[in-house]
């Protein structure tokens, strides 16, 4: 085995709770991520010693600024391997938009590489050098369902829904999630969410129940400095969707709808005016095999 194809799904926030800032300079979390079908690809060979970088996205950075070459070279650091690697990104998922894009590609390189370059590492391991790397890693390293806590790192996996059908718009526009967490004020909060209703929702596969309790408290940052993302938000509502939210810290915007058919409704009615938009489904409990194809 020398060649490995990783296809690696971004995520949604069904919710996202703040309790309060903690101790080391991070935020409380308390939140439900759902993998979903928009997917970054990599294609890794094994190739030298040294570590190198392509990617299909314009003006992407693909040094250290990358999420996926500081991935490579941690586990390669980590496990004293004297082994390379050449790496090529075809990226569908949108930059900066609340998606886990950067995190899950850092996640589907560590998995890669520990089976390309044989290291045997334990998914423990694997999760404790992703939370080096970002708080949605460890998620991503196994997808699907999870309650994650603390300030990400805290996972509690979950059977997941049925195929819930969602629609995708990301505002054109580049939000910084450090700015927006460094701007967040508990004071502003009128409404933290119902995380056992949601959960409930999940468990007995309710999507209405669901949209009735899409709950994230960025929004209180985010909507105040881009109104836009507020009006997609109703007017994906007004439109039919279920419930609607912005994902992470924005600017993406999602809404849960009934059916495949009601996402394609959904959808058509913004891509007169918007660039990225996506029609896509939930991914539950992907697991270790993450759609990991040798060559």
């Amino acid at each position: 085995m020398n060649q490995l194809i990783v296809h690696c799904p971004a995520k949604v926030n069904l919710t996202l709770g703040i309790q309060g800032k903690r101790l080391d300079g991070y935020h409380e979390l308390e939140t439900i991520m759902q993998s979903i079908s928009l997917e970054d690809t990599l294609y890794l060979s094994s190739e030298g010693t040294g570590i190198s970088l392509v990617a299909d996205y314009p003006g992407l950075p693909v040094g250290e600024d990358n999420l996926i070459y500081r991935a490579a070279v941690l586990l390669r650091d980590y496990a004293g391997a004297n082994k390379g690697v050449r790496i090529t990104l075809k990226k569908q998922i949108p930059l900066a938009a609340g998606l886990a894009g950067g995190s899950t590609d850092a996640a589907g390189t560590l998995r890669a590489l520990n089976r390309l370059w044989g290291l045997g590492l334990t998914a423990p391991e694997l999760e404790e050098l992703g939370s080096q790397l970002g708080s949605d890693v460890p998620f991503c390293l196994r997808g699907g369902t999870a309650l994650a806590r603390g300030r990400g790192e805290k996972l509690t996996f979950l059977e997941g829904p049925g195929d819930w059908w969602l629609t995708l718009v990301k505002i054109p526009v580049s939000i910084s999630t450090a700015a927006v967490y460094h701007s967040f004020r508990l004071e502003a909060v009128t409404q933290q969410p119902d995380q056992e209703a949601m959960l409930d929702a999940i468990r007995k596969d309710r999507l209405k129940e669901a949209g009735l309790n899409l709950v994230n408290v960025l929004e209180t940052v985010t909507i105040p400095w881009y109104p836009e993302i507020g009006a997609v938000r109703a007017e994906m509502v007004e439109r039919g969707a279920i419930g609607a939210l912005m994902s992470g810290s924005g600017p993406t915007v999602f809404g849960l709808v009934a059916d495949r058919a009601e996402a394609i409704r959904l959808a058509a009615a913004f891509r007169d005016r918007y660039r990225e938009v996506y029609v896509v489904r939930t991914l539950s409990n992907i697991g270790d095999n993450l759609s990991m194809i040798s060559l």
